[in-house]
């Protein structure tokens, strides 16, 4: 195994135990694993099958513990059954993990749990853990988480002109400068095969919503999980930051001793990037819609201002007409009625004395008529 777990055989005999009895035993401190629980109390009971710690109570980060362990059967066979329930009243986290799993985290915890497993040893016990609980969360706290990267990241100017890697630093630089906080949250989990598993865990945050489910493994106490943060209840007024496309991924890996976590911010660079894109386009289309608009209303002024030259021009043409007819009306007037010209005397019509008709024959033609006769020359 991987040594976490006691593997040494939990049935010391095969015989049925000959005595029952309860112990009850108080304590100062006691040490649970990285963490104390002081003032404690606990009775240690058995009988011929039975052997349990009943009523654990003790004080635990400011608040308390109460716990109830068993195990059975006696007998001949090797395997036993150990069962648990456990249950925490406004608990610090912090005071439940190691120092190094606590850094950056903050939340106080009530809720309880309830399992069974069967083995031959603690660590087979471990591996076929059965189980149930749930749990609530107050003044969660999430540090390098910070909401307010998504107000930073609608600030920038020129995004087109940013490339990755840069976008990259500037996202893990802001993230770094605040926690991700919420005054609560709930979830639920279940336990088969030594698993733990929470699935479906929302918590919505100042500024930020954490979605997402964590496998804790208990015999290796191997971490697998991931979270999406995305933004709530923020509206970037610049258009760049879209809620549902904003998402931050953290993967948590390691163990619950020693947990790893890492960001990955492709997805939200891919999205803003994209986006800005789009808005480049917008923007492009916008100003070419203006432009147009504005050509439209320069060319309907210039039209305006034709048929407004034109219609002040032929206004001006019909009172010139106007004016010059309206003065030869009033010159007529001043003239008074017209006199027509005297009438020219009848003249004694002249006759013109008329000619002989000559309807002789021209001279030097031949078919001229003979000359008279003189009567003297007969």
């Amino acid at each position: 195994g991987d040594g976490l777990w006691p593997e040494g055989p939990l049935a010391e005999t095969s015989s049925i135990r000959p005595t029952r009895g309860a112990i009850a035993v108080t304590a100062g401190e006691i040490a649970l694993g990285a963490s104390i629980l002081a003032d404690a109390a606990f009775d240690l009971t058995w009988d011929q099958q039975t052997l349990a710690i009943s009523n654990l109570k003790g004080s635990i980060g400011g608040g308390s513990l109460n716990a109830t362990f068993s195990q059975c059967c006696a007998g001949p066979l090797m395997d036993r059954t150990i069962t648990g329930r456990v249950s925490l009243d406004n608990v610090e986290v912090s005071s439940l993990l190691t120092s190094e799993a606590a850094s950056g985290l903050s939340a106080r915890v009530t809720g309880g749990a309830s399992f069974s497993g069967t083995g031959a040893s603690l660590a087979e016990v471990v591996s076929s853990l059965a189980g149930e609980g749930n749990f609530a969360l107050a003044d969660l706290s999430l540090a390098r988480l910070n909401p307010g990267v998504y107000p930073a990241l609608a600030g920038l100017d020129d995004v087109l002109n940013i490339d990755a890697g840069a976008l990259d630093i500037l996202i893990d630089q802001s993230l770094g400068q605040g926690a991700f906080t919420a005054s609560s949250a709930n979830g639920a989990f279940a336990i088969a095969g030594g698993t733990v598993r929470l699935a479906n865990l929302i918590v919505e945050g100042r500024g930020a919503r954490l979605a997402g489910g964590l496998d804790l493994a208990l015999p290796s106490l191997g971490l697998d999980g991931s979270f999406v943060l995305t933004p709530f209840g923020y509206a970037d007024p610049t258009g760049l930051i879209e809620n549902d496309a904003a998402r931050i991924l953290a993967r948590l890996s390691g163990t619950i001793l020693a947990p790893v976590a890492d960001l990955d911010t492709s997805e939200l660079i891919a999205a803003i990037q994209v986006r800005a894109n789009e808005l480049e386009v917008d923007r492009l289309e916008a100003l070419r819609i203006e432009n147009e608009a504005r050509q439209r209303a320069a060319a309907a002024e210039r039209n305006r201002l034709i048929e407004e030259q034109r219609q002040k021009a032929a206004e001006e043409a019909a009172a010139r007409a106007a004016a010059e007819e309206a003065a030869r009306r009033a010159q007529e007037e001043q003239q008074g009625p017209a006199t027509p010209p005297p009438a020219e005397p009848a003249t004694p019509e002249t006759t013109t004395p008329s000619l002989p008709l000559n309807l002789g024959f021209q001279p030097g033609v031949n078919n001229a008529p003979p000359a008279p006769v003189n009567p003297l020359f007969r």
